[in-house]
């Protein structure tokens, strides 16, 4: 799971903090100056979102694998 915020919106660090520890698997990215209206427009995010994606499919991908092997 990922979860992207900006470090000047609703949602401050150490609630990105206290989310991961409830979520262990979350993957939190906190993009510098930037708030909840503007995270789309932030190009930076690209390289972020395209890695996360790619990784996504390919635990989807072993665990499809792993599921018809039985």
């Amino acid at each position: 799971m990922l979860l992207v915020v900006g470090d000047t919106g609703f949602v401050r660090v150490g609630h990105v903090a206290e989310i991961r520890r409830l979520i262990p698997l979350l993957r939190p990215t906190v993009v510098p100056v930037t708030v909840h209206m503007t995270l789309m427009r932030r190009m930076s995010l690209l390289p972020v979102l395209g890695e996360f994606l790619i990784e996504a499919a390919g635990r989807t991908a072993a665990a499809r694998g792993a599921h018809e092997a039985r």
